[in-house]
């Protein structure tokens, strides 16, 4: 079945998709920007001009995945000093050096982006930069720190933005905000809600608890355990109007779930011959005792995997094919999170639902794999769901466990 998501594209790419650098090995040089090696990075680029984006599809900004392999600033510097234009946007869908700054709190990164002429405007209208909306947002303070840092720039405070691209439904960064705090701090710089600017009121609670996702709730409830039989609440919200949500187990021996609410809110962009498949939510089950509400990277992961997925579809005007999708994190495919081996993650479809409205909502079992398991799917989704049967592998996240791939 032919595949229109990009990133799966990207877990087993041809290099004549990517930019080469004349006089430079590639290797290296990423090598040292993982290694957070300045000296020998700049060693590497004396005398070469590198290019702004790492592909030739303009998809992956060279700063955002320098930023995403946690370097520190020097490293940024000598990639613009060596070419990389941090003005320059990737294409619409794909995330900008200041975003991901925003996105994985380095507030050392954001500070030196604007001070490098990053413009916060810039990207608004795709939602790259979202004030302090988007998923996992930073702390109250950083979140402050970041919003004061953005005003001192000229960001617009009373940027109207759309859910899911609808003109009718439009929200502010006010609207938007949960803390006190910062809802004091935007009103104090003369931020309105789209309410106040427009004189319509602001959709965007309310498309967040419309009766389909209420739907999906009652669905996931049904077969993972009610809210009654387990404790089940809303722990964070991501733009645009995407929730992930927990049901802890109520035994020391069972299992946690999350799950996602609100990217059945649209369609997926699926080819008309499979137009049934349209309507998607993503789960995925982790150790009963995973410390979920720590911010420790190391656990909060999983939640971040959920909500970059959940918001992949309609960011990408792609689709999760039934029954498997496997997606690499990243080119080349780097870890998921700060303690775990798995590259890639597997989306199987082994649940749906039929919605009020008639359609199907499928449900995604989110599992990370392997990339010899990821290439396995990639060959043969037969071969993979049968290599997971025959080797007995459970769904739910273990960081120890062996490649069913290579049994």
């Amino acid at each position: 079945m032919k595949r229109i998501i990009s990133a799966i594209r990207k877990a087993f790419f041809n290099m004549s998709e990517y930019n080469d650098i004349p006089g430079i090995d590639t290797k290296e040089l990423y090598a040292a920007i993982r290694e957070n090696d300045a000296e020998r990075l700049a060693q590497l680029c004396e005398g070469a001009e590198l290019t702004t984006f790492f592909d030739k599809a303009r998809e992956t900004h060279r700063l955002t995945q320098a930023i995403r392999h946690s370097v520190g600033i020097p490293v940024l510097q000598v990639l613009i000093d060596s070419g990389v234009d941090p003005l320059e946007l990737p294409k619409k869908g794909y995330q900008s050096p200041l975003g991901e700054a925003k996105r994985i709190k380095r507030i050392d990164c954001f500070k030196y982006l604007l001070e490098r002429g990053v413009d916060p405007n810039a990207g608004l209208d795709d939602h790259r930069i979202t004030l302090m909306g988007g998923s996992d947002p930073p702390p109250v303070p950083m979140q402050l720190e970041m919003l004061r840092l953005l005003v001192e720039h000229g960001v617009d405070v009373n940027f109207l933005f759309t859910l899911f691209g609808d003109k009718d439904k439009l929200f502010t960064a006010l609207d938007f905000a949960t803390s006190d705090e910062v809802k004091e701090y935007l009103r104090s710089v003369g931020a309105k809600t789209a309410a106040e600017l427009t004189g319509r009121e602001s959709t965007m609670r309310t498309s967040l608890g419309d009766k389909h996702l209420d739907e999906v709730r009652a669905y996931v409830e049904g077969v993972f355990g009610t809210s009654e039989e387990r404790s089940f609440r809303k722990i964070v919200t991501a733009f645009p109007g995407i929730s992930v949500h927990v049901i802890k187990p109520t035994s020391p021996h069972g299992s946690l779930t999350l799950f996602t609410t609100g990217m059945s809110s649209k369609p997926m962009m699926v080819p008309k011959e499979i137009a049934e498949h349209a309507y998607g939510e993503l789960y995925m089950q982790l150790p009963g005792d995973w410390k979920i509400e720590d911010a420790d990277p190391r656990y909060s992961w999983p939640v971040q995997l959920l909500l970059d997925l959940a918001a992949y579809p309609e960011e990408n005007h792609g689709y999760f094919a039934v029954p498997v999708t496997t997606i690499a994190n990243g080119e080349p495919a780097a870890p998921l999170g700060p303690n775990v081996k798995f590259d890639a993650t597997a989306l199987i479809a082994d649940k749906g639902f039929p919605r009020s409205d008639g359609q199907t909502v499928h449900l995604f079992c989110v599992m990370p794999v392997y990339a010899e398991e990821a290439d396995m799917a990639r060959r043969s989704i037969p071969d993979f769901l049968n290599a997971l049967d025959a080797t007995d592998t459970s769904r739910v996240l273990s960081l120890d466990r062996p490649s069913f791939a290579t049994q």
